[in-house]
Order: structure tokens, then sequence, then C-alpha cells
């Protein structure tokens, strides 16, 4: 690892975890909690969305959580 290789760590860490986390947090305080858990959830799906290969248990996984975050919100808007 070279100087510039932890320019670039911290770069990703702060722009790419530091103020994404500053903003879930934010927007946690102006959404009721069950909408904010439902967001939660959706984070795996799109991480594995950003993934070079995608497994068939991968598939499954986010077509379960896509599902489940789908229902509960229909559930909750009634």
């Amino acid at each position: 690892m070279t100087s510039s290789d932890i320019g670039w760590f911290l770069l990703l860490g702060i722009a790419g975890a530091g103020i994404s986390f500053i903003f879930y947090v934010i927007g946690i305080r102006w959404t009721a909690l069950t909408t904010a858990s439902m967001v939660a959830m959706v984070e795996p799906v799109t991480a594995s969305l950003f993934g070079f290969l995608l497994t068939t248990i991968q598939l499954l996984g986010m077509v379960v959580i896509l599902g489940t975050v789908t229902v509960l919100s229909v559930k909750q808007s009634k």
C-alpha cells in the first residue's frame, strides 16, 4: 500500500460511509421508524446489485427482501 492509496481509502471511508450514514441518521429523524426499518432492509439488496457476480442464493435473497418490503409497505398504507 502506498501513501496515495491511504488517501483514497480515507476519501472512500469519509465520502462513502461517513456522509451516507449522516444522511441516513437525518432521514430516520424525519420518517416513521417502520418506514426507516423497511428502507434499511433494502440495503443488502442494493449492495448485491452492485456486485459483479450474483449467485442463485443472492438472487433469491433479493426477491425475498424486496417482496417482504413491498408487502409491508402495502399493508401499512391500508
